[in-house]
Parts: structure tokens; C-alpha cells; sequence
């Protein structure tokens, strides 16, 4: 996700491994990292609880939404796109 907003996924050869060694040593990949790794962590200890489901959910969206800016409707549909083309293309 963070490719597609960054322009990164984009680009190619050269310029593409510049840009992805250059994120690399940035702070951004490790907290990514490990923000993840709580959302996967909360997502297992909710087990079947609807309403903690409910937030685990709404705390991605805002995430989501934190990437695009919440009054542009279509980044936030390319967004989307580019996740569900992504997760399509590795299932």
C-alpha cells in the first residue's frame, strides 16, 4: 500500500531499486512493521467478537483513509483498486 501511495510500485529498473533502498533505511518500513504485526495480533485475540471485529476494522479504514486525505474520493477508490489488484494477483 505504501508502494502504490508513494509512486514507488510505479517505477522500474534502476530508478525503482533507488527508491525502494532509500525507503528501506527510513523509519516508515519498521513501524509499518510493526503496526502490523499489532493489527495481526488483534485481529487473532478477537476471535468471534463482532464488536471488536467491528473496531479492529475501523481502525484499518481510518489507516486507509490516513494515506489518501479524506476529501478525495477517488484516491481513495484507486487505493482500493490497487489493494484488490494486489491481493487478487497473490491468492
Amino acid at each position: 500500500m505504501v508502494l502504490a501511495v508513494t509512486g514507488i510500485d510505479g517505477l522500474e529498473g534502476a530508478e525503482l531499486e533507488r527508491a525502494v533502498a532509500e525507503y528501506g533505511q527510513s523509519l516508515t518500513p519498521h513501524l509499518l512493521g510493526v503496526a502490523s504485526g499489532l493489527l495481526s495480533g488483534w485481529a487473532v485475540s478477537a476471535g468471534e467478537d463482532v464488536r471488536a471485529i467491528g473496531d479492529l476494522a475501523r481502525h484499518v479504514l481510518r489507516a486507509l483513509l490516513s494515506f489518501t486525505g479524506r476529501d478525495d474520493p477517488e484516491g481513495v477508490r484507486a487505493l482500493l483498486a490497487h489493494l484488490r489488484a494486489d491481493a487478487l494477483a497473490h491468492s
